[in-house]
């Protein structure tokens, strides 16, 4: 069984129209490494999982299965905006808690 990392990142990888040779050009990482995180045959180390998760912009909590909906919109702004709303975003989930 797939674990849900595995999946996660076959998902976004598709999602984003890479094959594995260019996810791995965007993560520096080879095309053999991204297949056996796909397949679940190996686990990305913390720093492997926080690039993919940048890469990407994704939560490394959404890419662990810990929450839901990891994708967060931010076409058409510029990355200080963009980190700007997930600062928010992740100040604003932490009041709540």
């Amino acid at each position: 069984m797939i674990s849900i990392l595995a999946k996660r990142l076959q998902e976004l990888r598709l999602k984003n129209n890479l094959s594995q040779l260019q996810m791995g050009q965007r993560t520096n990482l080879s095309p053999s490494v991204i297949s056996s995180y796909e397949t679940g045959a190996r686990t990305p180390s913390l720093e492997n999982l926080i690039t993919i998760a940048t890469t990407f912009r994704v939560s490394t909590d959404y890419l662990l299965g810990l929450e839901h909906s990891g994708c967060l919109d931010t076409d058409g702004l510029s990355e200080e905006e963009a980190e700007a709303v997930r600062t928010l975003l992740f100040a604003l989930k932490k009041r709540t808690l």
